[in-house]
């Protein structure tokens, strides 16, 4: 396979002489061709999988995460669910522009990946079906720390992470049901042992959990199946993915007296993975399409409106617009190929052209192990 290609890049005669050797290859700006965008969209290529410039098999793309001008692409590599099969996942770091950094192999399958505001610290959840752990990467000291899960208190693993003022949340995956009741936790909150490299948990949400319907005002207990992916809407409520149920359950104040929950069902019963939210009016989406190996970015031609959701489903392969109001999926981009993750870069934080060569160099002195330190993310 070819090395990581990303959009947008000038190459100056230092980088061009880093690239021989075989430091890293980067593209030029590429349509996306056998895609259609819906309304007033743009779709462009902004990474693709294959080898890392370290020699790391980097396919299936999944998770995103964005801190400042980084941003973080978890492939899966197909390492089975539950990391029975030995294998490892990659997490490769870009900057804003598509431009390759480093790369991390972190052992079982990736799904869950976020970064730590407070910290910059890379989080990556293994293993969402069982044999749960969770790597914590350093990616400017260019290390990794292992910590270990006891039994969970659902019999699943964990999917997704979300940090909120300080705590870190999981999204309680692949339930072990009791009876025909959900009554086991759907969401946790973490806290890490940075002695022992353990993590213990604490319920926040369990899936039978009262709530009220967004649509029609009822209220009633959850009927979550299938908790999944998960994330921080502009309001700094969690948003919980129950994918096979065709709805998101919305938790403010979650973990406190004050909390409560709405839950959102998706018209038609579309099945959606990630859901990220347009924190600017201008930017780009950057959506994983897995079986694609590419990781594509969206812009709006008229800027986002901020606040806004958009989902993507592997269902029927689509990127959607998602109502808040009423669960009304409104397809935006056609013909991927199972798009899971989804992340938002403010434009603000995309980086220039004129700085790409110093990124690249920044990229290369980092895998070549001159421990050369990037500034502190925004």
């Amino acid at each position: 396979m070819s090395d990581l290609t990303a959009k947008r890049t000038t190459v100056t005669t230092l980088a061009l002489s880093l690239l021989t050797w075989g430091t890293l290859l980067a593209g030029v700006p590429t349509m996306a061709a056998a895609q259609t965008t819906i309304g007033p969209y743009t779709l462009h290529t902004f990474a693709t999988g294959g080898t890392t410039a370290s020699g790391l098999k980097a396919t299936a793309p999944d998770s995103i995460a964005v801190d400042g001008t980084h941003v973080f692409i978890g492939y899966a590599n197909g390492v089975a669910s539950d990391g029975s099969d030995g294998k490892s996942s990659t997490i490769v770091e870009y900057d804003t522009a598509g431009h390759y950094l480093n790369s991390f192999s972190v052992a079982g399958h990736n799904d869950g990946l976020r970064v730590d505001p407070a910290t910059h610290l890379v989080y990556a959840e293994q293993n969402e079906d069982g044999n749960v752990q969770l790597q914590v990467i350093d990616p400017v000291l260019n290390s990794q720390t292992l910590y270990l899960y006891g039994p969970t208190p659902h019999g699943g693993g964990y999917d997704d992470l979300v940090f909120r003022n300080g705590t870190l949340f999981l999204s309680a995956s692949s339930p072990n049901f009791v009876g025909n009741v959900n009554n086991l936790p759907a969401i946790v909150s973490a806290t890490l042992d940075n002695v022992n490299h353990t993590v213990a948990v604490t319920p926040v949400l369990n899936g039978n959990a009262t709530a009220t319907d967004i649509a029609t005002g009822a209220t009633g207990p959850l009927n979550l199946t299938d908790p999944d992916s998960m994330t921080l809407d502009t309001h700094g409520n969690l948003v919980l993915d129950d994918q096979s149920g065709s709805q998101l359950a919305i938790v403010s104040d979650p973990g406190t007296n004050l909390q409560a929950v709405k839950v959102l069902g998706i018209q038609n019963g579309v099945n959606v993975d990630d859901t990220a939210f347009a924190t600017a009016s201008q930017g780009e989406f950057l959506i994983a399409d897995r079986n694609s190996n590419t990781i594509y970015s969206l812009t709006a031609n008229n800027g986002f409106t901020v606040g806004s959701a958009f989902s993507a489903s592997p269902g029927d392969n689509s990127l959607g617009s998602l109502d808040f109001s009423n669960g009304l999926y409104s397809q935006v981009v056609i013909g991927l190929n199972s798009p899971h993750g989804l992340g938002f870069i403010p434009a603000a934080d995309v980086v220039p052209e004129g700085s790409s060569a110093i990124m690249l160099l920044s990229g290369a002195l980092g895998v070549l192990g001159f421990g050369l330190r990037r500034k502190p993310r925004k």
